[in-house]
Protein backbone atom coordinates (compact mmCIF):
# COMPACT_ATOMS: atom_id res chain seq x y z
CA UNK A 1 0.00 0.00 0.00
CA UNK A 2 2.55 1.92 0.68
CA UNK A 3 4.46 1.90 -2.72
CA UNK A 4 0.59 3.05 -4.42
CA UNK A 5 0.55 5.65 -1.68
CA UNK A 6 4.01 7.31 -3.09
CA UNK A 7 3.11 6.71 -6.83
CA UNK A 8 -0.01 8.60 -5.93
CA UNK A 9 2.15 11.34 -4.21
CA UNK A 10 4.22 11.26 -7.17
CA UNK A 11 1.74 11.80 -9.49
CA UNK A 12 0.40 14.38 -7.88
CA UNK A 13 3.48 16.28 -6.72
CA UNK A 14 4.65 16.79 -10.58
CA UNK A 15 1.30 17.94 -11.48
CA UNK A 16 1.36 20.28 -8.84
CA UNK A 17 4.62 21.26 -10.19
CA UNK A 18 3.61 21.90 -13.65
CA UNK A 19 0.67 23.90 -12.56
CA UNK A 20 2.70 26.38 -10.38
CA UNK A 21 5.39 27.13 -12.52
CA UNK A 22 2.55 27.90 -15.45
CA UNK A 23 0.78 30.35 -12.95
CA UNK A 24 3.56 31.40 -10.27
CA UNK A 25 1.20 33.95 -9.20
CA UNK A 26 -2.05 32.13 -8.87
CA UNK A 27 -3.20 30.49 -5.55
CA UNK A 28 -3.69 26.84 -6.63
CA UNK A 29 -5.20 24.03 -4.58
CA UNK A 30 -5.57 20.46 -5.57
CA UNK A 31 -5.82 16.83 -5.06
CA UNK A 32 -8.66 13.80 -5.36
CA UNK A 33 -12.11 15.69 -4.52
CA UNK A 34 -15.37 13.12 -4.10
CA UNK A 35 -18.14 15.78 -3.78
CA UNK A 36 -21.97 15.73 -4.00
CA UNK A 37 -25.09 15.75 -2.38
CA UNK A 38 -26.51 13.59 0.86
CA UNK A 39 -30.19 13.52 -0.77
CA UNK A 40 -29.26 14.05 -4.65
CA UNK A 41 -32.84 14.34 -5.76
CA UNK A 42 -33.03 17.24 -3.42
CA UNK A 43 -29.75 18.78 -3.55
CA UNK A 44 -29.66 19.01 -0.03
CA UNK A 45 -26.23 18.57 2.27
CA UNK A 46 -23.79 19.43 0.11
CA UNK A 47 -20.19 17.63 0.49
CA UNK A 48 -16.75 17.54 -0.33
CA UNK A 49 -13.99 15.29 0.82
CA UNK A 50 -10.22 15.75 -0.86
CA UNK A 51 -7.58 13.28 -0.19
CA UNK A 52 -3.93 13.79 -0.85
CA UNK A 53 -4.66 17.73 -0.67
CA UNK A 54 -1.92 20.15 -1.86
CA UNK A 55 -2.21 23.78 -1.64
CA UNK A 56 0.32 26.47 -2.55
CA UNK A 57 -1.19 29.30 -0.38
CA UNK A 58 -1.14 30.15 3.18
CA UNK A 59 -3.51 32.27 5.79
CA UNK A 60 -2.07 35.26 6.71
CA UNK A 61 -4.25 35.09 10.07
CA UNK A 62 -5.98 31.92 11.72
CA UNK A 63 -9.09 33.98 12.85
CA UNK A 64 -12.42 34.31 10.02
CA UNK A 65 -9.13 33.02 7.39
CA UNK A 66 -10.89 34.64 4.01
CA UNK A 67 -8.78 33.33 0.79
CA UNK A 68 -8.35 37.34 0.39
CA UNK A 69 -5.91 36.91 3.55
CA UNK A 70 -3.75 34.52 1.67
CA UNK A 71 -0.39 34.73 0.59
CA UNK A 72 0.98 31.84 -2.10
CA UNK A 73 3.66 29.76 -0.32
CA UNK A 74 5.58 26.74 -2.22
CA UNK A 75 3.59 23.70 -2.58
CA UNK A 76 2.67 21.70 0.41
CA UNK A 77 0.25 18.72 1.64
CA UNK A 78 -2.69 19.78 3.41
CA UNK A 79 -5.45 17.96 4.23
CA UNK A 80 -9.01 20.16 3.46
CA UNK A 81 -11.19 17.88 5.93
CA UNK A 82 -14.38 16.97 4.99
CA UNK A 83 -15.48 20.73 4.44
CA UNK A 84 -13.23 21.84 1.69
CA UNK A 85 -13.28 25.30 0.67
CA UNK A 86 -13.76 28.10 2.09
CA UNK A 87 -12.29 27.68 5.31
CA UNK A 88 -10.17 24.85 4.20
CA UNK A 89 -10.85 23.41 7.90
CA UNK A 90 -8.42 25.49 9.60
Amino acid sequence: MKAFEDSINSYLKSMANAAISSMPTKKIRGGFLEAGYKYPNLKMDYYENTIFGWKNYDYLTRIFPYYEDTRITEFHWHNFGESGAPFDEI
